[in-house]
């Protein structure tokens, strides 16, 4: 509640999903912290680039992980919401999988006066909101291929790590994306970056620079090191999706 306070005071990018929220709000605050914008931070894991967790900005932006599991990602008020996407979690909180949708769609009813909605259209439980819900107003989706708002094509997995792919804008290719961290979910996460901070403004060119420079949020497929010819990574996922 006292984060919502902060939070709702300024001009919020809320972060929610079942699963990876950390990774996503920590690419959007590299972004921000790199391209000048002085961001207020607060993720709910340590972002291994800035070395914590939460960071106090002197501009009105403020992003933030926002957590489904007890329903208090009601509580925020985002000038965007990012959703990567609706899996059925926290059973002992939601009965059903409907309880799950109906959460994320009251977190999205709360959502400032003309705010926007950052949506993975690749997610089954994202369509399933969108359809229940007619949600049209302010939507920009995200997914593979050129039909979406943006979009990832010619993804190329590099040995020894790290993932690129060439980036659209409503069809439209804008180059080449390079990131150091490895992984078609971290594709999808980085197109969802992208998307929310460029409704805020940050020029496409320096997302791209911050999103080369970001190398993940600590135990989210973590490369720790190599012995002989194998890697050794830490990740935190515990969910069998």
């Amino acid at each position: 509640e006292v984060l919502s306070m902060i939070f709702n005071e300024r001009r919020g990018i809320g972060v929610a999903g079942t699963h990876g929220k950390t990774t996503t709000s920590s690419m959007i605050s590299l972004i921000t912290e790199m391209a000048g914008f002085d961001p207020t931070i607060a993720i709910g894991g340590e972002l291994a680039d800035i070395g914590t967790n939460a960071k106090l900005g002197s501009s009105d932006f403020m992003v933030a992980e926002l957590d489904e599991s007890d329903r208090s990602f009601i509580y925020f008020h985002p000038e965007i919401s990012v959703i990567t996407n609706i899996d059925w979690d926290h059973r002992d909180h939601y009965i059903t999988f409907k309880s799950v949708t109906d959460a994320f769609a009251e977190f999205l009813s709360n959502r400032k006066e003309n705010g926007k909605v950052v949506l993975c259209m690749e997610d089954k439980g994202i369509g399933i909101l969108r359809t229940d819900y007619d949600l049209q107003d302010g939507v920009i989706t995200y997914g593979w291929g050129t039909g979406w708002n943006w979009g990832a094509t010619e993804v190329v997995h590099n040995l020894g790590g790290g993932v690129s792919y060439t980036l659209n804008h409503n069809g439209t290719p804008m180059g080449r994306v390079e990131l150091t961290v490895s992984g078609e979910h971290n594709v999808l996460n980085s197109l969802a970056a992208c998307a929310a901070t460029h409704e805020i403004g940050v020029d496409l060119e320096d997302a791209k620079k911050a999103l080369f420079a970001f190398t993940g949020a600590k135990r989210r497929l973590q490369k720790t090191g190599k012995v002989g010819d194998i890697l050794v990574y830490d990740d935190y996922g515990h969910h069998p999706s």
